[in-house]
């Protein structure tokens, strides 16, 4: 009959409606976000990480990345312990005689043969003074029969010159001074030496000069004993100690 085909043909409204909405939900579940929603746990949130536009390729490959450090320290080698100095100097704390320093130990020294050598380099003449010059040199200093005066280094051990003989320039003052007391003095310069060690026990000459003491004359000579320099004056005129400091 018409009515009942019209009847078998139609599907009812509410399964085409309850079938649109199925549809629907399932498209709108596989078209999802690239940024999903963050879920929770039992312990709290998670927060879904978000990209950030920089890819890493490799471990230290990105620019500006500081290198790696190997483990090996990059400073100066430490210093040599027996390269700082003192400097300048002494770092071992001990202080080392000076050239000239007296020890005590001064060996004999032949004065008489010593001085003739310096006469005879100068040409002839009276030795004024005499003092030690470096390890085993010996200045002597002669005053000639014109007043010049001459000196020249003689060696204690050779007793011959080895450096000189050279003129001495003195004002004339003091030229006149020591020609006097070459003249005046009846004492000479060997002598002066024996007084004066003989004065100081285990005493060793190191410098002799004659002078004037007023209107007399005499001889200072340095005497060195047991590391201590003694002062001995002798008169030139009597050959007599006139103190001994």
């Amino acid at each position: 009959m018409p009515g009942s085909r019209r009847r078998g043909g139609l599907v009812p409204l509410p399964v085409v409606v309850s079938l649109g909405v199925g549809v629907a939900l399932a498209l709108t579940g596989c078209s999802g976000g690239g940024d999903p929603t963050p879920t929770r746990t039992a312990h709290g949130a998670s927060a879904t990480p978000h990209p950030t536009g920089d890819a890493t390729t490799a471990t230290g490959a990105t620019a500006g990345a500081a290198p790696i450090s190997s483990g090996v320290p990059s400073g100066p080698a430490s210093a040599d312990p027996g390269a700082t100095a003192g400097a300048g100097g002494s770092g071992s704390g001990g202080s080392s005689s000076s050239g000239g320093a007296d020890t005590g130990t001064t060996a004999p020294v032949d004065v008489a043969g010593i001085a003739a050598q310096g006469v005879t380099a100068a040409g002839g003449g009276t030795v004024i003074a005499f003092s030690k010059s470096g390890a085993d040199g010996w200045t002597v200093l002669v005053v000639g029969t014109g007043g010049a005066e001459t000196q020249s280094v003689v060696s204690g051990t050779t007793e011959r010159v080895i450096s000189g003989p050279f003129p001495k320039q003195v004002d004339a003052a003091t030229q006149a001074a020591d020609a006097a007391a070459a003249t005046a003095a009846h004492v000479d310069v060997a002598h002066a030496a024996t007084t004066a060690t003989a004065a100081v026990d285990g005493g060793r000459v190191t410098s002799l000069r004659l002078g004037a003491a007023g209107s007399s004359h005499r001889w200072t000579v340095l005497v060195s004993a047991g590391g201590t320099t003694h002062t001995v004056v002798v008169d030139a005129t009597t050959g007599s100690v006139v103190s001994t400091a």
